[in-house]
């Protein structure tokens, strides 16, 4: 069970971090972040100043979880807020792609492809890692365990690959698409032949 909290840990607070330094890198880029919430069509009424105090909470909460879910007292208020954060970002995704709004993802920087599916399942998956490492680090406050430093290594290793996988996930998908589409194409058929 402390491998599982170790790998839930790491796996949220990777994603978290990334999201957070792409939209605190630099002015430009958080100005970028801020520009696109201006955009969202399902925040017409926010007026602005309540719209860039959005844009503030959001990163600002992202930080909190990275620092949170990183202290050795805090992972589990730091998993819980993770889960509570992706129930609405994946509320959110989902009535940006009911609404067909074409919106790029801004999630780990600026994306060319909209909003979707794809998104609304990473995001429901997350939050559903979030809350058993939740219920997970509960369980482990109330026992006791000891962990292995190679257990320990196996688990943050694991939770840093799923969470590279996670913030790639756009790049992995249009690099398989493509490498499908290639490989169906007549072309490459012909040349299989030579």
């Amino acid at each position: 069970m402390v491998y599982a909290v170790i790998l839930c840990r790491c796996l949220i607070g990777v994603i978290f971090a990334v999201s957070a330094f792409t939209k605190l890198r630099s002015r430009g880029a958080f100005h970028a972040f801020a520009s696109w919430i201006d955009e969202l069509p399902i925040l017409p009424v926010l007026p602005g100043r309540h719209r860039t105090a959005l844009t503030v909470s959001m990163a600002t909460t992202e930080v909190i979880i990275v620092a949170a879910v990183a202290l050795p007292w805090t992972p589990m208020a730091g998993l819980l807020l993770a889960a509570v954060t992706l129930a609405v970002f994946t509320a959110g995704t989902f009535a940006l792609d009911r609404a067909q709004a074409g919106v790029a993802c801004q999630c780990f920087g600026a994306s060319a492809s909209p909003l979707g599916q794809r998104d609304v399942v990473r995001n429901a998956v997350l939050c559903a890692v979030a809350a058993a490492g939740t219920a997970l680090a509960a369980q482990r406050s109330a026992g006791s365990g000891s962990a292995h430093p190679a257990g320990i290594v196996l688990s943050l290793w694991g939770g840093a690959t799923v969470a590279m996988a996670v913030v790639f996930l756009d790049d992995l998908s249009a690099f398989f698409t493509k490498a499908a589409a290639t490989m169906d194409s007549p072309a490459m058929g012909l040349e299989g032949k030579n």
